[in-house]
């Protein structure tokens, strides 16, 4: 088998082949074609007159036998995932040879949607799920799962298998919880990989993540009393609150599961 030439269209990705054992060339040899639309591959036998003709065989957009040196083999609808027409031809001498075109058929997810973190901000140094949920694609075996963290890519999967028909998967991602992650985009997106001129992806609607920081009140004693300024900043800005803390007493808090304070009179 030896590959000739490799033209590109704007939804197919095609490649001409050239059979020394068999002179038949498929135009495009590989094709690749959205599930619903139509599809159309030529058959022709080159370089030879010991034949009789050619036939494309196939559950649907057959031929049959034809006296012809070139014959199209065309589908108006794609809807079937299982697609393996073959284009064949006889020769004088009663021997036949026939070559078979690749065809896949894609289907981009029906949604992408991410979720794991319930209603409420996250805590510092926790660890959460965040699952990336895709709908209905296919081929599941094309698809790579991306996510982000603002621009950061943080992590990629790929699946395995030869499922053809549409499946629903879905990707996990655990993130510990930081304060310098206050306000990032959390995202995924589903990429189906057909080619290297047909990469199609769809992203979900981004996370904003809330992340509550730990702040921890150590030993106060009575000549601590006084106003304190309690500055906060984030991407938006800065916000600033004056209070005054007046110290009657120790007063210690330790944090465990929650804060535990405690006058030391």
């Amino acid at each position: 088998l030896r590959v000739c030439s490799i033209v590109c269209c704007s939804d197919l990705i095609c490649l001409f082949y050239h059979l020394t054992d068999c002179p038949l060339i498929l135009t495009p040899a590989e094709v690749v074609v959205r599930f619903g639309d139509p599809v159309s591959v030529d058959c022709s036998i080159a370089s030879t007159t010991d034949f009789l003709g050619m036939g494309w065989e196939a559950a649907f957009g057959g031929t049959g036998f034809e006296q012809k040196s070139s014959l199209t083999w065309t589908v108006e609808k794609v809807e079937e995932w299982n697609i393996y027409p073959q284009c064949y031809m006889t020769r004088k001498n009663g021997e036949q040879c026939s070559v078979t075109p690749d065809v896949t058929v894609y289907k981009t997810p029906d949604t992408v949607t991410l979720s794991g973190v319930d209603d409420g901000p996250m805590v510092e140094r926790s660890a959460y799920m965040l699952d990336c949920n895709i709908a209905n694609v296919a081929p599941l075996q094309n698809l790579t799962v991306i996510w982000y963290r603002d621009n950061e890519k943080l992590s990629t999967e790929t699946f395995n298998g030869d499922t053809v028909t549409p499946v629903s998967v879905s990707s996990s991602l655990r993130v510990t919880a930081d304060r310098h992650h206050n306000g990032a985009l959390f995202r995924c997106e589903a990429v189906l990989h057909l080619g290297p001129e047909l990469n199609l992806t769809t992203t979900s609607k981004p996370y904003t993540a809330v992340v509550q920081c730990e702040f921890i009140i150590y030993l106060f004693i009575i000549h601590d009393s006084g106003n304190y300024l309690l500055r906060a900043t984030n991407k938006h800005g800065t916000a600033t609150h004056t209070v005054y803390l007046d110290v009657l007493c120790k007063f210690y808090c330790l944090k465990l599961q929650k804060y535990f304070c405690m006058l030391l009179c």
